[in-house]
């Protein structure tokens, strides 16, 4: 298990600061924020390169904090790979155990077991210029691995490579997790690997942690507007509290300065708060619906293979929303054409009290 508790780091003008998580055993924790969030910063204060100036991080409830690297009993896998030019794939992968003074015999066997679990065993003998992005990751990877570490330190693994390589290698990723059960640290700014890798994550923005939870908590749940922004929820609007229903634990509020009223699950703390609505959580309809509304087509791009993005005008206000493509498809639209759209009640989300 893995423990920080207030940790703070300055380096220059930026600065880590207040970071408290606690990541379980053989839990594979992601931590995701945009880029100069201080997410390698933080990865780094854990694995002994860079010293907090003020924290505590423990590993097993033992205090770790300047304790070189290496006593740290950490795999840490590098956003370009840091392999030696000059050495095979086996002596890459070797390194580690060769540095530990292992017998040979022993170092055969460990680094075989490796490659086979990587599926790079017909590369042992060639060199990394002679690689490709995918397959330098997977020696990355099992030169990590190999010395048998208590936690796996992942930073930004995924980001050099091309889509189709990242997708076949996030699921080597949870082949290895499962199969290992090692605690994982995995830095990212990408949502897909956090949303298919991670049991639980957390969202660093200017060097705090905004916000830890589950996928589904972070991702449906935000807890403040920046979360929210980040992780995909585009429908961001002021709302004024109209009325209540306690006993179904509904609000009716009034959404910016036009006459548009949403009914939402959620009781507001205050009168004047934030609500956002993700775009795949607002419907294109023929018929009445709760949050009906009508508006006007500004534009249709696609997005993917499987979604059509589609703005639409209410009043003043602009609609983000993501269709099904054979659902827009079957229903012709167009841009300029008038139509009825309608947020899921139990979707919209209060991001923001007052």
């Amino acid at each position: 298990m893995i423990e920080v508790l207030d940790l703070w780091k300055k380096l220059g003008e930026f600065s880590l600061r207040e970071i408290n998580l606690k990541i379980e055993d053989k839990e594979y924790f992601v931590i995701i924020g945009p880029t100069g969030a201080g997410k390698t910063i933080f990865l780094e204060c854990i694995a002994g390169f860079l010293e907090p100036d003020r924290g505590e991080i423990k590993i097993d409830g033992k205090k770790i904090n300047g304790l070189p690297p290496e006593k740290r009993g950490l795999g840490f896998v590098y956003q370009d790979y840091s392999l030696f030019p000059h050495m095979t794939v086996f002596e890459n992968i070797a390194f580690g155990l060769r540095l530990r003074k292992m017998k040979n015999s022993e170092i055969n066997s460990k680094v075989e077991e490796m490659m086979e679990l990587l599926r790079i065993s017909p590369l042992a003998e060639r060199y990394p210029s002679t690689l490709s992005g995918g397959e330098k990751q997977r020696v990355a990877l099992a030169r990590a691995l190999v010395i048998e570490p208590k936690i796996l330190l992942l930073d930004e693994p995924l980001s050099s490579l091309d889509p189709e390589t990242q997708i076949r290698l996030r699921r080597e990723l949870v082949r290895i997790h499962e199969e290992l059960e090692i605690t994982t640290l995995h830095v990212t700014h990408n949502q897909e690997e956090a949303i298919e890798l991670a049991d639980k994550l957390a969202v660093i923005n200017q060097g705090k942690i905004e916000q830890i939870g589950s996928v589904k908590e972070v991702f449906f749940t935000p807890k403040n507007i920046f979360v929210a922004r980040f992780v995909g929820m585009e429908n961001i609007f002021n709302a004024k509290l109209e009325k209540i229903d306690y006993s179904k634990r509904k609000a009716i509020c009034k959404v910016e300065n036009s006459d548009i009223k949403l009914e939402i699950n959620e009781i507001p703390e205050k009168e004047n708060f934030k609500i956002g609505i993700r775009p795949e959580d607002i419907m294109i309809v023929r018929e009445d619906k709760v949050n009906l509304l009508k508006g006007r087509i500004r534009y249709i791009i696609n997005k993917g293979g499987a979604l059509k993005r589609i703005s639409v005008k209410v009043e003043d206000l602009e609609f983000i929303i993501d269709a099904p493509r054979h659902i827009a498809e079957k229903m012709n639209l167009n841009e300029g054409d008038e139509i009825l759209i309608s947020p899921k009640e139990e979707k919209i989300r209060i991001v923001e009290h007052g």
